[in-house]
């Protein structure tokens, strides 16, 4: 006796177009034993899951089958399954599905049912073993825990991403969509080139998803929460409209509670599960995931900033808020001062103007070439705490060839999770570099960006600790200059906080920072009541105040990004967004030229800063050269106003600026010859500008001659240096 499509009995089911071959029915009959006396078992549980090996389909023919064994169910889901099908026929109708539509799926076989009346006694659904597949679930954690590196993150998302999309474009609702259920190839230099969903019992065939449905589906897919959301960017080749985020948030909620309840639920079942669990197969708490973009040179945010915030300790809160409300009458009382005494004392400029560069560089020579044509300027390099040993030993050997070279040598310290977690790998570190460099440095920077948790440090303990080992190395090192605490984006309270945090008597030599402005404008613009002078009158202020380091400022990093640079750029998207890209944050390559001068300016001839490093010499998204193609670096015009800059202004004495109603700057400089020139730009719209001194001759910012007619040049936001007549004063 026979049923449907020629199956033994007691079976009723069916069988795949391209396995419907006898050899293959009558093996079928031997699903029980398959079963019940496996070779080889895949999985155990609720559902049984083995494997046949070489089970013959036609002459000459056979393959690996894996099994899934549903069995008997309650009589409710008997009596609901007459209308909505078994589980093993639902696996079988959507892998027929999505394999009729090219999305990947274990290929289906057959499944099987037997019945006693209307009892489901066994259920089986069959389908060809797929061999070396992973998973979501644990490519994540793999990714997550050994190798943190955001273009194979990001790769990973986006293969994922297409292929869930293109399985609800074939009407495939999964209604399971775990990550342990979306099967991947290995990885191969960061790609995987398939992907393949499997435990399809729950699926339902549609002609159409709504975005509700989808929304469903996409709930169960678990991800650190800006990385789900850059999972739905590339679901949806845009962003997700307000009506999904709102489903997904129910539905999320709706499958946390489910969650959370699951051991009340099934008591025995969550115990037994919680004794097999294998610890390497748990997902890291999120607080702990850091993850390296080498692009964009910084790590990402892994959480949006309501997650983040909800980590944080609110005492670290009070604590901010505590130190600032302490330390602002002092503050106030500097900030004034230095706002006094901007621009109101000669400033030597040699030796003020820095560069970060960075190991690593497919063509280190003509990067060091390209360095020496700007003279011996001072350089920063920065030392990362996750690069390990070979990194650390690659960075000690720049340094110590751009010391042969004359350039004046800093070291910057920048952390990881992973040292913040493990302090002594951070001591280490310092240990190891400083022993090796410090005849040759000139100062060093404890710690990166640490008001940010993306760099690591999550709390105010934590940051603490990064600058602890101070007292230790200066007593060991007594000739080097150390500074800190190197927070980033104008942010004052979370340095007075951290330097109000210091063991008592610690003390640093300088504050260093990272001081931004507007990085879709120019120096010149507000944030807040706040431009760049008033930014650096401040932030200089809070280190006086606090009496935990010495007056002195020195901006270790500032930069503008590039529009049109994508990944590259340090402000945008950490993937390249579908479609074009509005309200790019970043400058043209002129502006950002223009704007270095400008910052440059304002920030050394105020005497509130002692230095500042650009960072950095090559980057595409950010630097002074283009390492598109890293075999040929390509300056940009920013280079080349640089090198101008420092011919000019590099080995002279600021000595007074003059604001000419409206919008006019100048800068007033001498040289060692007794010679005087000026720096003058708008901020304006350009118009043509008497000069109220006798000029004999004008450059652009580049180096081209700029002509005078009749006493008049024209005035723009680019800066342009005038040479004074002798009789010329001050």
């Amino acid at each position: 006796m026979t049923s449907h499509r020629g199956l033994p009995a007691p079976f009723e089911g069916q069988v795949s177009d391209a396995f419907a071959h006898d050899r293959l029915l009558a093996s079928l009959s031997e699903v029980r034993e398959w079963v019940n006396q496996p070779a080889k078992i895949l999985s155990t549980g609720r559902n049984r899951v083995v494997m046949k090996e070489n089970v013959p389909i036609r002459e000459g023919v056979s393959v690996n089958l894996v099994i899934k064994s549903f069995g008997p169910q309650s009589l409710w889901k008997d009596a609901v399954d007459v209308r909505r099908t078994t589980r093993a026929h639902r696996s079988w109708s959507a892998a027929e599905r999505l394999a009729s539509q090219g999305v990947g799926t274990p290929r289906p076989v057959a499944y099987l049912d037997v019945r006693n009346g209307k009892r489901l006694v066994e259920s089986y659904y069959v389908s060809v073993w797929e061999p070396a597949a992973t998973d979501l679930r644990r490519e994540i954690i793999r990714l997550f825990s050994h190798d943190p590196v955001c273009w194979k993150i990001m790769n990973l998302l986006e293969t994922v991403s297409a292929a869930v999309r293109a399985m609800h474009d074939s009407g495939v609702m999964h209604r399971d969509l775990g990550n342990q259920n979306i099967q991947l190839s290995p990885e191969v230099d960061g790609h995987w080139a398939a992907v393949s969903f499997v435990d399809l019992n729950r699926a339902k065939l549609l002609a159409q998803l709504s975005l509700r449905q989808k929304a469903r589906d996409l709930s169960r897919i678990h991800l650190p929460s800006d990385l789900l959301r850059v999972f739905y960017e590339m679901y949806f080749h845009a962003r997700p409209s307000s009506a999904f985020r709102k489903w997904d948030q129910r539905y999320r909620r709706r499958y946390a509670i489910h969650d959370r309840t699951r051991k009340f639920r099934h008591p025995l079942r969550s115990e037994r599960a919680l004794q097999e669990a294998d610890p390497e197969s748990a997902y890291p708490h999120y607080q702990n995931v850091w993850i390296w973009d080498h692009r964009s040179a910084q790590p990402i945010n892994v959480l949006r900033s309501r997650e983040r915030n909800r980590i944080r300790p609110w005492r670290d809160v009070a604590r901010i808020f505590l130190s600032t409300a302490l330390h602002a009458p002092a503050i106030l009382v500097a900030y004034r001062n230095n706002l006094r005494l901007a621009y109101t004392r000669p400033v030597d400029m040699q030796g003020r103007i820095g560069l970060s560069i960075e190991p690593g560089n497919e063509n280190v020579a003509e990067e060091l070439d390209l360095l020496q044509s700007l003279g011996r300027v001072p350089v920063l390099i920065r030392f990362y705490a996750h690069a390990g040993p070979d990194g650390w030993s690659s960075a000690m050997s720049l340094a110590k060839r751009v010391h042969g070279n004359g350039h004046p040598v800093a070291a910057a310290f920048v952390q990881s999770r992973d040292a913040v977690l493990e302090p002594s790998s951070w001591d280490a570190m310092l240990e190891t570099v400083l022993e090796r460099l410090h005849p040759i440095l000139d100062w060093v920077e404890l710690g990166h960006a640490l008001n940010r948790v993306k760099w690591g440090a999550w709390s105010h303990r934590e940051r603490v600790r990064i600058l602890s080992p101070v007292d230790g190395l200066r007593s060991k090192y007594p000739g080097l200059c150390f500074a800190g605490p190197a927070a980033i984006d104008f942010d004052v309270p979370y340095t007075v906080s951290i330097l109000d945090g210091l063991p008592s008597g610690t003390k640093l030599d300088t504050m260093s920072h990272h001081l931004y402005v507007d990085r879709r404008g120019a120096p010149e613009n507000c944030q807040g009541p706040f431009d760049t002078l008033r930014k650096c009158a401040l932030t200089s202020a809070a280190g006086q105040a606090s009496g935990r380091c010495g007056d002195g400022l020195i901006v270790s990093e500032v930069n503008w990004p590039l529009a049109g640079t994508g990944v590259y750029s340090p402000v945008v998207s950490p993937y390249d967004t579908p479609g074009p890209r509005r309200n790019d944050p970043g400058v043209d390559e002129m502006r950002y030229g223009i704007y270095m001068i400008r910052y440059l300016l304002i920030s050394l001839c105020s005497g509130l800063v002692q230095k500042v490093y650009w960072w950095r010499l090559v980057a595409r998204g950010f630097g002074l050269i283009d390492d598109t193609d890293p075999a040929s670096l390509v300056p940009r015009p920013a280079f080349s106003m640089l090198r101008q800059f420092l011919a000019k202004v590099g080995q002279s004495t600021f000595h007074t600026f003059e604001r000419m109603p409206p919008d006019i700057h100048i800068y007033h400089f001498t040289r060692s010859d007794e010679s005087r020139f000026a720096v003058a730009y708008r901020t304006g719209e350009a118009a043509l500008w008497t000069p109220p001194f006798a000029c004999v001759q004008a450059e652009t910012v580049t180096g081209e001659a700029a002509e005078i007619s009749s006493g008049r040049i024209e005035l723009s936001g680019s800066p342009i240096y005038l040479v004074l007549a002798a009789e010329t004063g001050l």
